[in-house]
């Protein structure tokens, strides 16, 4: 009998959580996987630091009940199998050790798109694990569940378009029978002409097409600015009525691409 790989979801017991939970439902299949759900009790807590151990154990009995509720409540009829862990220490690396132990293939994270302070920090701890996961991660950052997958966008530095983009693309729109949207963001800093990005979207555009996937283009513009850029991102991606974003995160000579840091964290935030 083939291992089954693990997808790994960090849980605070908030609806971002639960709905990533929903999510890893429709994704397990697609990675032929099981589901470890992690709760991490930050050390630095000064709450803790206050209180004897043996109301620590009541409270961590309390989260063992709770995250067993969960696994009840939206995950005991389906026929993944669902652990998990409870860990002591700092929130990311935990998270990072975890997947590591585990060899997750897989972490999705629920985030907000609160401008709240605190929901902030959410948010730049789902971008710090994206960048430093050894494996691929999915932010949801809506609270309504998603039931399929049917329009992606899928973002591209038309100068730096990697076959490894087209194939993570090619491979959840084919699970998924979704439709493809690429999109490349023309700024004023931009050295590469329109005609040519144009160009460089509908090769790429081809590749979807040869697996019979349907797919459209689009050069949009915006002023040089991560946040600028990123609102013309998800307007087009609200435009289309699209379920998923699929951003790329990697490091080129030491060079974070177009689609790495800043620009990323606006899209999650």
């Amino acid at each position: 009998m083939d291992k089954k790989n693990i997808i790994l979801i960090p849980i605070d017991f908030s609806e971002e959580s639960i709905v990533a939970i929903k999510y890893a439902k429709l994704t397990a299949p697609m990675f032929n996987a099981n589901i470890h759900l992690i709760h991490v009790i930050e050390s630095k807590n000064p709450i803790l630091q206050l209180i004897s151990d043996d109301d620590k154990s009541i409270i961590r009995e309390k989260i063992i009940k709770k995250i067993n509720t969960i696994i009840k409540d939206y995950l005991s009829e389906d026929i993944i199998n669902t652990s998990f862990s409870i860990e002591n220490g700092n929130l990311i690396e935990s998270i990072l050790k975890k997947q590591r132990a585990l060899d997750a293939k897989l972490i999705i994270v629920g985030t907000t798109g609160s401008k709240d302070i605190r929901k902030k920090i959410i948010g730049s701890n789902a971008l710090r694990i994206i960048r430093e996961a050894e494996c691929p991660v999915i932010s949801i950052k809506s609270k309504n569940s998603i039931k399929s997958i049917t329009k992606i966008v899928l973002p591209l530095d038309t100068s730096k378009v990697t076959t490894q983009k087209v194939e993570h693309g090619i491979f959840f729109a084919k699970y998924f029978n979704a439709k493809v949207h690429l999109v490349s963001v023309e700024t004023g800093d931009n050295f590469i002409e329109s005609d040519t990005a144009i160009q460089q979207l509908e090769a790429t555009a081809n590749h979807f097409s040869k697996q019979d996937i349907p797919c459209t283009i689009k050069l949009l513009k915006a002023p040089t600015s991560s946040s600028k850029m990123a609102k013309a991102i998800l307007e087009y991606t609200y435009k289309q009525q699209a379920n998923l974003i699929m951003i790329m995160t990697s490091e080129e000579s030491g060079k974070k691409q177009f689609d790495v840091g800043s620009l990323a964290k606006e899209i999650i935030h």
